[in-house]
């Protein structure tokens, strides 16, 4: 379901279009994921992005609810514990949930708070989600690391699309280990979820995180995956 999108969060942010995905079978459920496109059409990196308040309303314009970090969260290139960015004309997505799926129509923003940070966009571990393998509703992504420094994987996100390029579903991933995994430089991982939507799936973008204790941060640029 595609919604209404009001305000303007930072000059050097563009905010596309805004859906509401169901998260459960349970017709009856109103339970549902947020996707939100977003665009750095600034001429440098931003990370620390934080948006919000972000407060969702209906079609009259009646405030129902009010979402603040860290209950949402922006994926892009560093998707990191703590750290997100967005690098100059890059895209990615601000994703939050809802128990609100037949009463919402509108989400709307307030200013971002973020920093033009091009030392904490370039970290020396670099976790790349290079392709994954589906059984049911469960699907494994894996993930190289193409940095030069030791990484911890902790979790990720991913959002599927359709044939238009909206989204029909996201939700998290996870690392096996309790702590997250060690991936040395060049060495291989999985992150692990669930996956369940409406509609037809065509492709999946993938954001993958780690802890940042390991020489540097680790990132993750989105990447999709056919």
């Amino acid at each position: 379901m595609e919604l209404t999108v009001s305000g303007s969060p930072a000059p050097w942010l563009r905010v596309g279009r805004a859906f509401a995905t169901r998260t459960s079978p349970n017709f009856q459920s109103e339970e549902c994921s947020l996707v939100v496109e977003l665009t750095n059409i600034g001429s440098e990196p931003y990370c620390q992005i934080q948006l919000g308040p972000i407060t969702l309303r209906s079609a009259d314009g009646t405030a129902l609810a009010m979402l603040t970090s860290p209950n949402t969260r922006v994926t892009g290139s560093n998707f990191d514990a703590g750290t997100s960015c967005l690098g100059a004309g890059e895209s990615g997505y601000w994703l939050g949930g809802s128990n609100l799926y037949g009463t919402l129509a509108t989400v709307s923003f307030q200013p971002a708070s973020a920093q033009a940070s091009p030392a904490l966009f370039q970290p020396a571990a670099r976790l790349i989600p290079v392709g994954y393998v589906s059984s049911g509703s469960n699907v494994s992504v894996s993930v190289v690391n193409q940095g030069s420094a030791t990484a911890r994987l902790f979790s990720g996100e991913y959002v599927l699309l359709d044939a238009s390029g909206a989204p029909i579903g996201s939700s998290s991933l996870g690392s096996p280990g309790l702590s997250g995994e060690v991936v040395a430089p060049q060495a291989t991982a999985l992150i692990n979820g669930s996956v369940w939507f409406y509609g037809t799936v065509t492709s999946m973008k993938v954001f993958t995180g780690s802890f940042g204790g390991f020489q540097k941060r680790g990132d993750g640029p989105l990447c999709e995956l056919e």
